[in-house]
Formats: C-alpha cells, structure tokens, sequence
C-alpha cells in the first residue's frame, strides 16, 4: 500500500492487533515524507488504536519540532483541531 492508494473497506474497525501489523509499513512512510523537512508544529489528530501504528515518529522530527496531539473524544479532538488550523490562517 502507498500513502496515495485508495483504501478499500475503509468501514473496518482499527484494532491494536492491526495498528502494529501496519506500524512498520506507516513509519517508513513517514520518514520518507519527513526526511529532511523542518516543522514548527505538528498537529495529530489520531483515535488510540491509530496512535499504535505512528508511535515512535518522533525520531524522524528536528528537535525543534513540536508535536501536539488532540486529546478527549472525538468533539473534543476536532475543535482542537479546528483551532490549530485557524491559528495558522490556511484559508
């Protein structure tokens, strides 16, 4: 699977069991896609069984990079979320 390839049964449930399957697959991914990019803050917005299959990404990051992760349910998450996002005026 490519970071670009359309996910088939999107409807399936992410388990723990599934999130470290994929976690070597993701984390290659990733370190391709930051490899050699320098950010100031990165936002993730991810539920606790997605969180497994990106943990240890932080090794791919400049010291100076802040990460932030969403916390509390899902309404919680995006309203975070939607703050990051106006904070940084993208539209």
């Amino acid at each position: 699977m490519t970071i670009d390839q359309e996910i088939k049964y999107y409807n399936r449930r992410m388990t723990k069991q599934k999130a470290l399957e994929l976690q070597p697959l993701v984390l290659r991914n990733l370190k391709h896609r930051l490899h050699d990019k320098e950010y100031d803050e990165i936002f993730v917005n991810l539920g606790k069984s997605y969180l497994s299959a990106i943990d240890g990404f932080e090794s791919f990051l400049t010291p100076k990079t802040e990460v932030i992760f969403a916390k509390g349910g899902i309404g919680k998450k995006m309203a975070q979320m939607k703050a990051w996002l106006s904070r940084g005026q993208l539209w």
